[in-house]
């Protein structure tokens, strides 16, 4: 049985400058979707934005490719749809548990569906409204969605913990439900609201949807290969708007570094370090090498981390863009970061198993 548990977001960036050698150079990743925060996206939508709370962990679920369209063509405080409610959970599901087709053959509804929610209701995840209908169009509470995300864990295999309620209004929360909001309430999916309330029979909204999904993919086991499609990239040419916009050359790709930077980051975030030695006793540069890269000289770098699950901060970076916003406001990181030297680049990204949701961000330089 798979036990996934809450995991921790280790970034590395290795940077290092060498002249004359030939390294390919990183295609550009088209990961502006609809950014959170008011940002237009990448395909000239109109702007937008979610609440600064949902913020950081929005922003991590778009970039591991958990949000669908669908949840994004709408305000994200616009209370969600069981129809779309559907179409988000199936992403969750081929991502994370089967990529294949579901068996809909038995499954009718009289009302107008979509075949996502004929393979959601075919998966038991979601059933009927009675009367032969999936309502597509009707609101779903915090109590259903509770449910429902139980059932996507159990489908998952895995082990569920659970814990007394101490919410006030404890006695609204259905017979039917009560269990798996015990559940997904001790797994950390779901929290109250004001007033130590769970308000379980409020409608749930399109971010709290995102935000639930994320924290579900991690206990169903997101991995580092996913982050590393998102991540990479997302660092990579995060650093380079930066060099751009001083006048400086942008970095090319060298896959030895990003190999290095791997290999260090899986280290780091094994061993709950931000050390730049490894626990071998190696530098910077000894790692870059071990992987190919033949060049000399000094090497530097920064590290910056925090945590998801609290408020973010200057000292809190959630996301790559929040980490690399902070590495520019402090002089010698910014320094780093727009050196004139530094021609090549390599990225590495890891989500191990840890007691926590800590992210972490590390940056190497080398001349």
């Amino acid at each position: 049985m798979k036990n996934f548990g809450k995991k921790a977001v280790v970034t590395i960036l290795a940077l290092v400058l060498m002249a004359g050698i030939a390294t390919p150079a990183l295609a550009r990743v088209p990961w502006e979707t609809r950014l959170p925060g008011g940002q237009r996206s990448s395909w000239g939508q109109p702007e937008w934005k979610v609440s600064s709370w949902a913020e950081e962990e929005v922003n991590l679920a778009i970039n591991n490719y958990i949000v669908t369209q669908a949840l994004l063509n709408y305000s994200p405080q616009s209370q969600i749809t069981r129809g779309i409610f559907a179409n988000g959970l199936l992403r969750v599901y081929r991502l994370l548990i089967d990529p294949y087709s579901v068996d809909t053959s038995g499954i009718s509804f009289t009302d107008n569906v979509s075949t996502l929610a004929m393979e959601v209701a075919a998966l038991g995840l979601m059933t009927g409204v009675g009367d032969g209908r999936f309502d597509p169009g009707g609101l779903l509470t915090r109590e259903q969605a509770a449910v429902t995300l139980v059932r996507l864990l159990e489908l998952g295999n895995i082990e569920l913990k659970t814990a007394p309620l101490t919410f006030a209004d404890n006695d609204q929360i259905s017979s039917w439900a009560r269990e798996s909001v015990e559940i997904i309430v001790a797994m950390g999916i779901m929290s109250g609201i004001d007033g130590n309330r769970f308000n379980p029979r409020g409608n749930y909204t399109i971010e709290q949807t995102i935000i639930t999904f994320l924290r579900t993919s991690y206990h169903l086991g997101l991995t580092s290969e996913g982050l590393m499609a998102s991540y990479e990239p997302m660092i990579f040419e995060l650093v380079n708007e930066e060099r751009r916009k001083a006048g400086v050359q942008p970095l090319e790709w060298a896959e030895p570094l990003a190999r290095a930077a791997r290999l260090h980051v899986e280290e780091c975030a094994r061993l709950n370090t931000a050390s730049h030695t490894g626990a071998d006793g190696s530098g910077i540069g000894d790692r870059a090498r071990r992987q190919g890269w033949n060049g000399n000289g000094s090497f530097g770098e920064n590290i910056g981390g925090g945590g998801y699950g609290g408020a973010v901060s200057d000292y809190n970076p959630a996301t790559p863009k929040q980490a690399v916003s902070r590495w520019m406001g402090s002089t010698g990181h910014r320094n780093n970061i727009l050196n004139p030297e530094y021609k090549y680049a390599g990225v590495g990204a890891a989500l191990p198993v840890g007691d926590g949701l800590s992210v972490r961000y590390v940056i190497k330089f080398s001349n």
